[in-house]
Parts: structure tokens; sequence; C-alpha cells
């Protein structure tokens, strides 16, 4: 009982290490008109986007409320999109 109590704890901790190691890139977005990604629509308006680390997943937040998941495939640009 005590060492499986024990190996719970250290699997909490190592699952937490590793989830803190993974940053999150953060990105602010305007839409001046109702736009559809991955067939849900976004009314018109700021939106913060958190990107996870391994480029695959896009979150869309407006405020702190999440709205929107959707997978993603990172393309750089040396120059910024209108």
């Amino acid at each position: 009982m005590k060492k499986t109590f024990v190996f719970s704890i250290i699997l909490l901790t190592v699952t937490l290490a590793a989830s803190a190691g993974a940053k999150v890139q953060k990105f602010d977005v305007a839409f001046s008109v109702p736009t559809t990604v991955a067939g849900v629509e976004l009314k018109a308006g700021s939106y913060q986007l958190g990107v996870s680390a391994d480029d695959t997943v896009v979150t869309f937040y407006h405020g702190s409320t999440e709205v929107l998941s959707a997978a993603v495939h990172v393309q750089t640009s040396a120059t910024k999109f209108a």
C-alpha cells in the first residue's frame, strides 16, 4: 500500500514537471467580420491564440474563455499577413 502511494506521488510529480516544461506561444488576432474556423463561427472581435509546444493544436480564447481548439499546421513566413 505504501509503495503504491509513493509511486503515485512520483508519477504525479514527473507528469507535472513534464507539462510545466511545455511552452505555449500566444498571439493576438482580431477579426473584423464573423469568421469560420474548423466549422465553428467566431464572431467579429479580438481573440488570443495559444499554439501548443509541438505546433499541432491552436486554441482560441475570447477573454479568459476557451472558445475553440483545432488541429493546425504551423508554417513560418518572412513577412506578416494582412
